[in-house]
């Protein structure tokens, strides 16, 4: 009796260790200001966006060097502090940009504008990924489905937990300079590309889409210019893209300088975001419940 009551505690006691466990990037309390994410002192103000591996303990992060050329880096988090950034072993002599890791882990998705054999000198931006297995990344593979990259640029994809990709495009059938598509994913293969309207995307750049599964919720950022500076962060219900439900962040997010980039990190708590302000780039994060991302708050 007494070994089966030291059972059920020993397994007790983990559980509740396991629900305390932190993100790397967990705040002590509710942060009603946007708080600065520094993970490596060597890369401030030189992070485009970024995403973490599902534990948090991983960070992948599109870098802007002195050339502006962009390369995707990434610092793993071990003895309670943030390594060295360094660049990623699927790196290409292009441009590599927009990292974006799946929900299970496994894939890791990214914009390139890296040759193809057959056509050694095309500079348009297609959608790339690479996948896990024992820890490691594989080669590069570009996604190879006419409806999901055209001969026109592609970036910024997120993959939701059904395997949907949204991503934006600058072909040549949207609205504005770029717009914001959704392939659907049929267990296979992107079976149809679908542009997600007239609401979302607008005459100017929609790009860098975000999905909140457990809100039902896209945030996207767009130069639209109905916020207070150059570019804002917006955020619309999945499934009702009417005009009256396309929403700008409050205040604390969109300000007098330039945000996008929304990223929603593991644990569900924080939406990160860059600003770039005169020559300053920050990445920045905040509760998600202080920004009012919830339909039910009135705005």
């Amino acid at each position: 009796m007494k070994k089966l009551i030291l059972f059920f505690l020993t397994i007790l006691i983990s559980l509740n260790a396991q629900d305390k466990e932190k993100y790397p990037y967990d705040l002590e309390s509710v942060v009603f200001e946007p708080v600065e994410f520094i993970h490596d002192k060597n890369v401030k103000g030189k992070i485009n966006s970024l995403t973490f591996t599902p534990d948090g303990k991983e960070v992948y992060f599109s870098y802007i060097d002195e050339y502006r050329d962009v390369k995707i880096y990434f610092s793993k988090y071990e003895d309670g502090k943030w390594s060295e950034s360094k660049e990623v072993s699927f790196s290409s002599n292009r441009n590599d940009n927009n990292p974006f890791i799946s929900e299970d882990g496994k894939r890791l998705y990214f914009a390139s504008q890296r040759p193809l054999e057959y056509n050694p000198s095309k500079t348009d931006y297609d959608i790339w990924y690479v996948e896990r297995i024992d820890s490691v990344w594989g080669e590069p593979v570009r996604i190879n489905n006419r409806l999901v990259n055209s001969p026109d640029n592609e970036g910024t994809p997120v993959v939701d937990k059904n395997g949907n990709l949204y991503f934006s495009s600058s072909r040549k059938d949207g609205f504005g300079k770029n717009d914001i598509y959704l392939a659907r994913f049929d267990g296979t293969d992107f079976t149809d590309v679908v542009n997600l309207g007239p609401s979302v995307n607008s005459a100017f750049d929609d790009f860098y889409p975000m999905i909140d599964s457990e809100s039902n919720l896209l945030l996207f950022s767009s130069y639209r210019g109905e916020g207070n500076g150059l570019a804002e962060i917006y955020f619309a219900e999945l499934n009702n893209f009417s005009a009256e439900n396309i929403k700008v962040l409050n205040g604390i997010v969109n300000t007098d300088g330039y945000e996008y980039a929304p990223y929603l990190a593991p644990g569900n708590k924080y939406i990160f975001f860059t600003r770039i302000r005169g020559k300053e780039r920050r990445i920045l994060y905040i509760n998600k419940e202080v920004v009012g991302v919830n339909f039910n708050i009135e705005r």
